[in-house]
């Protein structure tokens, strides 16, 4: 038995075309609206607001206007926003590491901890990842770069009632409290 498709929600299709048009200016390192119409096979008024919503956002920035040759009036360039990125944070079963990203997809900072993980206790490994996330928030606000969130990555499958796949490691109760002093964009442990 097949199952039915639903119609999608408004709000679902607004974020799709918001992706779109991301990846669209991801694409070709920049572009402009009518670009991004043509390609994405969006109405120009459609991207014109998802463009003002982008812009609002911070996610991208507009740039020098541009004569492509074309007649008209020249276009306003849209790049992705480098002053903005995101906080990366993986525990592994020998290491920990923490990086930044900007928008770009580019590396700003990075750093490795090698240290055995395997029994020692979430609360030990969360202090040193929140010091480790300290220092890339540091780091990225001195480089002008606004962290809008952040991801955890951990070795194996997550179950947050008993352990992150991991043979008795328990992060049953391990929450907001386990980290403090973290920026905002630090990750939540698994059983957040």
């Amino acid at each position: 038995m097949s199952a039915t498709p639903s119609p999608g929600r408004v709000g679902d299709v607004r974020r799709q075309n918001l992706a779109l048009v991301l990846a669209g200016i991801q694409r070709n390192g920049g572009a402009m609206r009518a670009q991004l119409a043509a390609e994405s096979g969006l109405t120009k008024a459609s991207v014109s607001s998802l463009i003002t919503d982008l812009l609002e956002s911070g996610l991208v920035r507009e740039t020098s206007v541009t004569h492509d040759g074309e007649r008209g009036r020249p276009g306003t360039g849209l790049v992705l926003n480098t002053a903005r990125g995101a906080l990366a944070a993986e525990i592994n079963v020998d290491y920990l590491a923490v990086g930044v990203l900007d928008f770009t997809g580019e590396l700003t900072f990075h750093e490795t901890l090698e240290r055995h993980n395997r029994g020692s206790q979430p609360s030990d490994i969360l202090t040193l990842l929140v010091a480790m996330a300290q220092r890339a928030a540091t780091k990225a606000a001195g480089d002008g770069v606004e962290l809008l969130g952040g991801e955890l990555t951990v070795p194996g499958l997550v179950d947050t009632e008993r352990n992150v796949g991991w043979p008795h490691q328990t992060w049953a109760g391990q929450t907001s409290s386990s980290r403090k002093g973290c920026p905002s964009s630090c990750p939540k442990p698994p059983s957040e």
